[in-house]
């Protein structure tokens, strides 16, 4: 089977004629065979350097309908043929342009030669709507050996390197749609920008939070997609303790602001979203563009506050009836017992001072209880 790390050197050479086929093996597999007495006329007649010429596999099929089939069966097994050579008079059966034709519906890589000792037709004539002309040469017969070795080298040549940039570019389809799948997966909306401001890449989120496609987007001017994301956000007040703390080590380049949009019509009220801008550099460490992510933090926000609040709310339930064995509900009481919650809720170290009789125990033992480790 031909692969991506293996030659395809196979040859088919569709002709009427067997003496053609003969010239085609002398031409491309030439070797010397025969007697002893053979010797003698190789010592005196000079023969050709075919040191440069491939291995090549030369398959023959006399009529241009074997030719199909032999090519059809090449494609399901994985051996398929890299150059065809093609007579273009072969009776009875198909001709060499309806052979070609049929061929190209079974597979369109064929590199295909056309072979001719007549002169009544043009040749505009003889390719008259027939596709893929890149891939169709024109030769008459008789030809020289060495126009047959060389176009044959390098087709076959053409042929490989042409299915080894169809094996790359499948790779890059698949690892950009890996890349898009795992992009789309983080929730976030996301960009790329060349270095004038132009979209490269939008993933679904983005696509979604501006209302339009991809290929929309790259066409958008840069002056044109500032005007669309002032309208969407504008700067949103401080950002908040927890998120700057989150952000505190930044990358080298990278940038951050808070944005608020509008509400997104389900009655959640004005969102809130973290943009950071990280440079996206080359092998070279040259700049050549910047990954744009938007984070909804809305929610993240809420659940902070909801931890803010629900601390304060433990805090005066502690303190109305007294704290860890503790009793008492004045100011001094309330303070002590916000802040041993406090404490508890780190790992700082913690001294308690006091004279003997004032419930030191009592409060090292409240620090413990409602700490991360009760139960250590």
């Amino acid at each position: 089977m031909s692969t991506p790390d293996t030659v395809n050197r196979r040859v088919l050479i569709v002709d009427d004629q067997q003496e053609i086929h003969d010239d085609f093996v002398d031409t491309l597999k030439p070797r010397r065979t025969g007697a002893a007495a053979d010797e003698l006329a190789f010592a005196f007649v000079a023969q050709p350097d075919t040191r440069f010429l491939p291995d090549f596999e030369i398959l023959h099929a006399m009529s241009g309908e074997e030719a199909c089939s032999m090519i059809e069966e090449g494609n399901a097994s994985g051996e398929r043929i890299a150059v065809a050579y093609v007579d273009i008079r072969m009776p009875p059966g198909i001709d060499g342009v309806e052979t070609i034709r049929r061929i190209r519906k079974i597979c369109r890589d064929v590199e295909v030669v056309i072979m001719t000792a007549y002169t009544d037709r043009a040749l505009s004539e003889i390719i008259r709507d027939m596709e893929l002309l890149n891939k169709l040469l024109y030769i008459r017969k008789p030809f020289a050996r060495e126009e047959v070795q060389q176009i044959t080298i390098s087709l076959v040549e053409k042929w490989n390197l042409e299915q080894a940039l169809e094996a790359k570019r499948r790779e890059l389809v698949a690892s950009h749609e890996r890349l898009e799948a795992v992009l789309d997966a983080t929730g976030d909306s996301m960009a790329m920008y060349d270095p004038r401001g132009r979209v490269v890449f939008a993933n679904a989120g983005y696509e979604e939070m501006l209302g339009m496609r991809e290929e929309q987007l790259k066409r958008l001017s840069p002056r044109a997609l500032r005007a669309r994301l002032e309208h969407l956000f504008e700067e949103a007040p401080e950002m908040p303790e927890t998120l700057r703390q989150g952000r505190a080590a930044k990358r080298p380049g990278e940038s951050a602001r808070l944005l608020e949009a509008p509400p997104a019509g389900d009655g959640s009220g004005r969102r809130l979203f973290y943009r950071f801008v990280v440079p996206v550099r080359d092998e070279r460490r040259d700049r050549i563009g910047d990954l744009v992510t938007y984070r909804d933090v809305s929610r993240e926000i809420e659940v902070q506050k909801m931890k803010v609040e629900l601390f304060r709310l433990r805090s005066q339930i502690g303190t109305s009836s007294g704290f860890g064995g503790m009793v008492g509900a004045s100011a001094a009481m309330r303070h002590l017992y916000a802040l041993i919650r406090q404490a508890a809720q780190s790992d700082v170290t913690v001294l308690i001072r006091g004279e003997s009789g004032t419930g030191k125990e009592l409060v090292a033992r409240a620090l413990h209880t409602h700490s991360r480790r009760r139960t250590g």
